[in-house]
């Protein structure tokens, strides 16, 4: 695989990030990287990133003043995440957990 000049050490460090930050992260990694999806992928891609790390990895919200892991099944909705069962904000992304997205994203692209 290529790799164009390293990015900054932010955007690879495992830390907790919000789920848009991780998103952003994930984007910034793919062009940085000449991943394919930056080819293929004629949306949104932070869109297609916070909805595909929700049904990869872990995604952690607070509800009823409780912070959970969101079922992957969720709808996002801007910096929420809903589902029958209620509703989570604060959405979150392990740094180990993000660190098994961009994994799972270089086996894919």
């Amino acid at each position: 695989m290529l790799h164009a000049s390293p990015a900054p050490k932010s955007v690879y460090t495992k830390q907790t990030r919000s789920l848009a930050e991780a998103a952003h992260a994930a984007c910034e990694i793919a062009a940085l990287e000449h991943l394919p999806i930056c080819a293929f992928y004629r949306g949104d891609p932070e869109r297609w990133h916070r909805e595909t790390i929700l049904k990869t990895v872990p995604v952690y919200g607070v509800r009823n003043n409780h912070s959970e892991r969101i079922p992957a099944s969720a709808q996002l909705n801007g910096d929420r995440a809903a589902l029958d069962l209620g509703e989570w904000s604060d959405l979150t992304v392990k740094g180990a957990d993000f660190q098994h997205y961009l994994d799972w994203l270089h086996t894919l692209w």
